[in-house]
């Protein structure tokens, strides 16, 4: 599942992140201005939405090695303190739904952590964050500009966040404690 979350969220650090309209764009872009206007980022949003479903279909039928239509902790493969918070309704088991929602959640608590990280850090006020803002290593700046301009936006800092462990908690530590411990309640 990872390999399939990291192609969707590169597509869209593309889409993001580049100049030239790449395939993503072209199909939100409905009048071809080169820029996402209010409809367009709506049906961006109905389409990660749509991914995640995807996602979270494609696990189920990965992991549910007994075809009851649910996972327990053992098939989900995730430590017992973090299925129970994706296990709402506390039954021992996650529907697509209780994992729907964790991923959003998820997603969610990383966009909030990602918009704070700027707010904070950046200087020139561009909305993006240079190597010298963001105050890491030029391997891991290198990791994090996936399109290689030499700044960091909002969309190449959330996957970031969500694939690299050491950025994840530099975020964190970013964040007031109050913050960070209910972004972290959240799987």
């Amino acid at each position: 599942m990872g390999s399939l979350i990291s192609e969707v969220v590169t597509d869209g650090v593309k889409a993001l992140n580049t100049k030239e309209p790449v395939a993503p764009v072209g199909r939100i872009d409905k009048h071809v201005d080169g820029q996402a206007g209010r409809f367009e980022r709506i049906f961006a949003a109905h389409t990660r939405a749509h991914a995640v479903d995807e996602m979270v279909s494609h696990l189920m039928s990965k992991k549910d090695t007994n075809g009851d239509g649910v996972l327990n902790v053992g098939e989900l493969g995730v430590p017992k303190d973090i299925f129970d918070k994706i296990d709402k309704n506390s039954d021992g088991q996650v529907g697509k739904a209780e994992i729907n929602t964790a991923f959003h959640a998820r997603i969610q608590a990383i966009s909030e952590r990602t918009n704070h990280l700027i707010a904070r850090k950046d200087t020139n006020g561009d909305g993006m964050l240079n190597i010298e803002e963001l105050g890491v290593s030029e391997k891991l700046f290198a990791k994090i500009d996936k399109n290689g301009d030499g700044l960091a936006g909002r969309a190449e800092l959330s996957i970031a966040a969500r694939t690299h462990a050491a950025f994840n908690n530099m975020i964190s530590e970013i964040l007031p404690p109050e913050k960070a411990s209910k972004l972290d309640a959240t799987v």
